[in-house]
């Protein structure tokens, strides 16, 4: 019986593709002003348009309305059945405009989980996929992502958020102690939250250390 390539065999390819063109557009951009772009330049839209433009016409964008037989996602690939949501991680500022503090909110991100989870129980291991993007411009992983048990500067972090990243390393209990493992990037891992359930949920850190940009593929 043929093969038919799934979801992430697609999308690595086109991962490691925007992780080159950043490296080469701020080959000399420091943290600092790279924290700028991301803040200021940069949004969820322009990832999904590189994520969705290699599969050019195919590609339905923000679909958030259920119309006909088109999914709600933030990607859709009709001829192919691909659902793809995705992340676009960073220091946003916040409502005054005088902080680069804020995270995002680990109950958005969580309800991006459970939708992946909820695909591949009904069948669709193969055809649906969750995208986190973000620039290195960032001292510690949880300043991007809530991943504490409280309010705070460097709050415990929460083991059940933590089990949702098998690339990170903990130095310690505090948010600020976990730290993204290179060593694991391009490899195949099990997420192994109890949310889970026992359903075939992997992860892959698509990046190295020094590139400008990251990404976590779920699928």
């Amino acid at each position: 019986m043929q093969r038919i390539p799934s979801i992430d065999q697609y999308l690595i390819s086109t991962c490691l593709f925007i992780i080159d063109e950043f490296n080469l557009q701020f080959k000399y951009v420091e943290k600092e002003q790279l924290k700028r772009i991301s803040n200021e330049e940069f949004n969820e839209a322009d990832l999904a348009f590189r994520i969705g433009m290699p599969f050019r016409h195919m590609a339905y964008f923000e679909n958030k309305e259920k119309k006909g037989e088109l999914p709600r996602t933030d990607i859709f690939i009709k001829e192919k059945d691909f659902r793809i949501e995705l992340k676009f991680l960073r220091n946003f500022l916040s409502s005054n405009k005088t902080s680069t503090s804020n995270s995002l909110p680990w109950i958005q991100l969580k309800g991006d989980f459970d939708w992946l989870v909820n695909d591949i129980k009904t069948g669709k291991k193969h055809k649906s996929a969750l995208i986190l993007g973000w620039f290195n411009s960032f001292d510690y992983f949880s300043q991007i992502i809530q991943l504490g048990t409280g309010r705070g500067q460097s709050p415990l972090y929460d083991q059940s958020k933590v089990d949702y990243f098998p690339f990170l390393l903990k130095n310690g209990s505090k948010t600020k102690d976990l730290e993204i493992s290179y060593d694991v990037a391009y490899q195949s891992q099990q997420v192994l939250s109890p949310d889970v359930r026992g359903h075939k949920l992997e992860c892959m850190l698509i990046g190295k250390a020094e590139d400008k940009f990251n990404i976590a593929l779920y699928y």
